[in-house]
């Protein structure tokens, strides 16, 4: 009796495994690939800029269409106001697998590859407003494609650009800049970029390379007499400066959205594609969205801030236009590819540029 029954045991034990491990070669690659479609892939994304400002807006955009159009398979975890780490650490934190993704300005980004120093070059790109479309058209050719994101891609960053904010003028404390001769002496905080301080001799003054974070507090101690800031920035962010002089000196603003590349390889073949179409529509997106901002940014620094805004006079503006080409001349002699980007810069903002 003992015997049957162990019998009995033994063949209810294997109908019992042919039901939990009997799943035809079918069914469990439909079940492998249902748990691949799953999975979801985390993106920790760091960046210096406050909550209130365009570059955070930016990154917001980028995360809700990743998210949104990977039904959830790609998530942003998203780091402002250096909360994570410094800026100048994000790039090692990115190759070493800590963070995914930054954004940053472009001065910062040359510090990591140089080419990207071409947007340190004071007037090479306009006015503000000249500049939203000449940089737009500058970062869609295939030579920035070749010679800047290329550059930046073959050291491990996949680099989708945005351009904000117009560009960078000069605001100050406690004296208009109405000539040039004004800017002689005076301390004005910059991103720090390579070529930040040829421009400094240039024009007189003293590039002090300070954090955005660190900006506000050093403006009102007196550690910098301005800064080289965008005018939606001075706004978004109530700057405590007095006065507001429009001299485009430099466009790093030109702020890329970074993704590590080693992370970007480990996607399947689809969210690589959604990653570069968001990365693509990044670009257009940030244009109509600063565009109206910069009428109602010089707006409200004249009217809501108090702020006294100062364009220099045709002589002066063409002076230090003319002067800008010291600096063009240095770009030129000091990084590879440097007369063929200045050039198509120029052939962009003259309209001569034919692709």
């Amino acid at each position: 009796m003992k015997r049957v029954l162990a019998l009995i045991a033994a063949f209810m034990l294997l109908i019992s495994m042919a039901a939990c491990g009997g799943t035809s070669g079918d069914d469990a690659q439909e079940q492998g690939s249902q748990t691949t479609e799953e999975e979801v892939y985390t993106i920790t994304l760091s960046h210096q800029y406050a909550t209130t400002t365009a570059f955070h807006d930016m990154v917001v955009w980028w995360e809700e269409q990743l998210e949104t159009r990977s039904n959830g398979r790609i998530q942003v975890e998203e780091f402002p106001s250096s909360q994570l780490m410094p800026p100048d650490q994000e790039f090692a934190a990115m190759l070493d697998g800590r963070i995914q993704a930054n954004t940053c300005n472009s001065a910062l980004m040359a510090s990591f590859d140089e080419s990207f120093c071409i947007f340190e070059m004071p007037f090479l790109f306009g006015d503000s407003y000249e500049s939203l479309e000449n940089l737009a058209a500058f970062c869609k050719t295939p030579e920035y494609d070749e010679l800047i994101a290329g550059a930046v891609e073959a050291k491990g960053i996949i680099s989708y650009p945005a351009y904000l904010d117009g560009a960078r003028e000069i605001s100050t404390i406690k004296k208009p800049i109405q000539t040039l001769d004004d800017l002689k002496g005076m301390k004005i905080r910059s991103t720090g970029g390579r070529f930040s301080e040829v421009t400094a001799d240039t024009y007189g003054f003293s590039a002090i390379a300070i954090s955005a974070a660190e900006l506000p507090t050093a403006l009102m101690q007196g550690t910098v007499d301005g800064q080289l800031m965008n005018p939606v920035y001075v706004y978004q962010v109530k700057s405590p400066v007095s006065y507001y002089t429009i001299i485009p000196f430099d466009y790093t603003a030109v702020d890329p959205i970074n993704v590590s590349k080693s992370f970007y390889d480990s996607l399947p073949a689809d969210l690589q594609q959604l990653m570069d179409e968001v990365g693509g529509e990044l670009l257009d997106h940030s244009i109509e969205y600063i565009t109206p901002l910069l009428d109602e940014s010089y707006e409200a620094i004249a009217g809501e801030m108090g702020i006294e805004i100062t364009e220099l006079s045709e002589e002066e503006y063409n002076k230090a236009a003319e002067m800008a080409r010291t600096v063009w001349d240095a770009y030129e002699e000091q990084i590879p590819n440097g007369a063929q980007l200045i050039e198509l810069a120029n052939s962009i903002t003259d309209g001569t540029y034919t692709g």
